[in-house]
């Protein structure tokens, strides 16, 4: 019985304590700076979500911070150590500068990842 304890307290070891990987999905680029953009262009922003995992990650929902952007997420499985690449649409509004986020939601932990894209706007 204290064997049985031991090896599964040493396979174990890379969870945390609800028994999740600490870290299942990766986003090498995830605050991404637009430059300067002409008031009313429109532009497409893409996200490339890495699968760390030996098990498929859905994304279960995604939101942006305004009606101003669009989240396309197309299949919403990422397929064990796979990359899927989900692409944002932005269509500029105001003069000034802007700090827009999407926030994804999984079942892989971390169950929330914020993903930002930041710039401004001219006439």
């Amino acid at each position: 019985m204290i064997a049985v304890n031991l090896l599964f307290s040493c396979k174990s070891s890379s969870k945390n304590m609800e028994g999740v990987l600490e870290k299942e999905f990766f986003v090498e680029e995830d605050s991404i700076n637009l430059g300067r953009l002409s008031i009313r262009d429109s532009i497409s922003i893409y996200y490339a979500l890495d699968n760390l995992s030996n098990r498929e990650i859905k994304i279960m929902s995604a939101g942006s911070s305004c009606g101003c952007s669009e989240v396309n997420i197309g299949d919403s499985v990422i397929k064990a150590k796979e990359t899927k690449r989900i692409s944002v649409k932005f269509l500029t509004a105001d003069t000034g500068k802007f700090n827009k986020s999407v926030v994804l939601e999984t079942n892989a932990a971390p169950k929330y990842k914020v993903l930002h894209f930041y710039g401004s706007n001219f006439y």
